[in-house]
């Protein structure tokens, strides 16, 4: 067996890592000796792959990942946390410039070097994705550019707490669009939802949503690569993980739905979620990340 590698990076480029074997033809007599042998080709050695991760900055962001989270430990803030992660690229080509990642065994507190975390690892990341809301909105044309500005109420459903924002209610009259991403509005952004679900309400009675609000949000939010694999060159990518839309007995969760607008249902990786934020870096072009920048023969 003469394979190089077997998992993630060399394993995806094992073609070109491993080489060629040497060629030669032999000639064997009717008393099984050789009579000539011709070498045909001399063989070649594997490639290398050079790589996009500068080391010495990959060196600065796994300490600043990890004086981060010592200094969260220490604090007493994180010993329910699973870890700490920190992915970096270039929003206009797709390099990646820096992978770090901390696992914490939430049971023993023990601490492992978990840069892969990065691509198969997901989370509810909460208000991050209320970009991605804001312009699912638009495109579905609840809002426009120009007239997006919405009452900041909250919303009460039977048997449910109150689904507001974390500032205390009537701190603000209403918002627009820029104010509602600028003070992280959870209001506004399910008020969203309820409008792209065509939505039936009135305080304390039970809501009434389109059946595929969560199709449509989520839709929405693939275009930004969220919920999807982002087709990185490292293989173990996963693309994250979807929360139940109808409960056992088959009824929608329009409770859910209106948590997945603010980021606080759906599980999303780093990897999504920096492919995401580079979309809107540069202007609505969602990059594909990649590690392998060339292959070299010397």
């Amino acid at each position: 067996n003469d394979r190089v590698g077997t998992s993630y990076l060399e394993k995806a480029y094992e073609n070109v890592l491993k080489g060629s074997k040497s060629q030669t033809q032999v000639e064997i007599g009717n008393n099984n000796q050789i009579i000539q042998s011709v070498s045909k080709f001399k063989g070649q050695q594997g490639a290398n792959l050079n790589l996009t991760i500068d080391s010495d900055y990959q060196k600065k962001v796994e300490k600043s990942l990890s004086d981060t989270f010592s200094s969260i430990r220490s604090a007493g803030a994180g010993s329910l946390s699973d870890g700490a992660y920190a992915v970096a690229m270039d929003p206009n080509t797709g390099r990646i410039l820096a992978m770090a990642g901390q696992h914490q065994d939430v049971q023993t507190h023990k601490i492992e070097d978990d840069a892969l975390g990065v691509i198969n690892r997901a989370f509810v990341v909460g208000s991050a994705v209320k970009g991605a809301t804001v312009l699912g909105a638009l495109q579905d044309g609840v809002i426009t550019v120009n007239s997006n500005t919405q009452a900041d109420t909250p919303i009460y459903l039977p048997g449910t707490p109150v689904k507001k924002s974390v500032y205390p209610v009537g701190t603000f009259s209403s918002l627009d669009a820029a104010s509602a991403l600028e003070v992280s509005s959870n209001i506004y952004m399910m008020w969203l939802a309820m409008k792209e679900g065509h939505y039936a309400y009135s305080p304390n009675n039970y809501l009434k949503l389109n059946s595929d609000i969560f199709s449509k949000m989520r839709g929405y939010f693939n275009q930004f690569g969220l919920g999807l694999k982002t087709g990185i060159d490292l293989p173990g990518e996963i693309a994250g993980l979807e929360g139940n839309t109808h409960d056992s007995s088959g009824n929608l969760l329009v409770g859910s739905a209106l948590d997945l607008s603010y980021g606080n249902y759906d599980n999303y990786t780093l990897i999504q979620m920096l492919q995401y934020i580079s979309a809107i870096a540069n202007n609505g072009y969602r990059m594909k990340p990649f590690l392998v920048n060339s292959i070299s023969q010397t």
